[in-house]
């Protein structure tokens, strides 16, 4: 499975994004698409496992050029100036391409402010004023029913299963997903302070460490989250003194790895910091996870096409139903 989404229980009918892909896994836009949802708990014949029949998915239609060069040359590799924002969204993801040589690159924009992007992560090849903007998602909907059913959210809100269908590098592709009903959002229990903080080597000169140390912060957190439940360590159930310390870590492994690369004049420096705090994060990981069970898995049945309730989930019932 690609990707595990994460739904709020009592949160009515909630979106769900996919980015198409080619078959080698490169960003494509897709000029339509369909989804279903069915709940891997119930049999193939059972008649409440289709959550969702096979419905057309919404198209993100945003179509439009950038009015000003971007890439590595600009004096902010982040911002994009775009022809026009109307249907630009903060946090949604779009494919700019070359106008030429059909050179790609999927961003994530993180900011809109009139006809200026800031994307979240720099662009990294040239791109001139003719390069197209488009939208990249597409998105369907998980049902109301299903994520405020408390019977079902007490069996363990899931597995369900979303599938993608879609035509992409003239094939057609379907892409399945795992979804799970939870009682709130996973947020990153650490800021940008708490890292600089730690480690004061990350400060304004260091290579990435200001402008672009939200990105490091967000990907710290989601490797943190998967390294820790790949050890059956619910996040949930640590301390947040030491979660915290554990993604703060991480996320400067990641700067200072970064750093190594880019900064020409202390590549060595960066280097040998980047191998200390990995080392650190993983003596974390180990101490945290010593005597603890392997997660279950999403472990979908050969016969009958379904899986164990709450499977490949954290313990859920820390909390009295509703």
């Amino acid at each position: 499975m690609s990707t595990i989404h994460r739904l709020i229980y009592g949160g009515g009918a909630q979106t769900i994004r996919h980015t198409p892909r080619t078959s080698t896994g490169l960003a494509v836009v897709v000029g339509s698409a369909t989804y279903s949802i069915v709940d891997l708990r119930r049999s193939r014949d059972a008649s409440d496992r289709v959550i969702q029949a096979s419905t057309a998915a919404t198209i993100d239609t945003v179509n439009t050029t950038i009015s000003a060069a971007a890439g590595p040359q600009t004096a902010d590799p982040r911002k994009l100036t775009v022809a026009s924002a109307t249907g630009i969204t903060a946090g949604r993801r779009y494919l700019l391409t070359h106008a030429t040589t059909g050179l790609s690159q999927p961003v994530r924009v993180q900011a809109v402010t009139g006809s200026v992007l800031l994307l979240a992560e720099p662009v990294t090849a040239s791109y001139a004023s003719s390069a197209t903007f488009k939208g990249l998602e597409i998105s369907g909907t998980f049902p109301s029913a299903t994520a405020n059913d408390e019977t079902l959210f007490d069996n363990g809100g899931g597995p369900y299963l979303v599938a993608w269908t879609y035509t992409a590098g003239g094939s057609s592709l379907t892409y399945e997903e795992v979804l799970f009903v939870e009682r709130s959002a996973s947020l990153c229990p650490a800021t940008e302070a708490d890292v600089r903080e730690r480690f004061p080597e990350i400060g304004p000169a260091t290579v990435g460490g200001q402008a672009q140390l939200s990105s490091f912060l967000h990907a710290g957190w989601l490797a943190a989250r998967a390294d820790l439940l790949s050890r059956g360590i619910d996040v949930g159930d640590l301390k947040p003194a030491l979660l915290v310390e554990a993604v703060c870590v991480g996320t400067a492994a990641r700067v200072a790895r970064y750093s190594s690369t880019a900064a020409a004049d202390r590549q060595d420096e960066w280097a040998d910091l980047a191998d200390r705090f990995d080392s650190r994060y993983k003596d974390m990981l180990a101490a945290m996870s010593r005597g603890r069970d392997r997660p279950g898995t999403v472990e979908i049945s050969r016969e009958d096409a379904t899986a164990s309730p709450g499977s490949s989930v954290e313990v859920r019932r820390r909390f009295l139903p509703r």
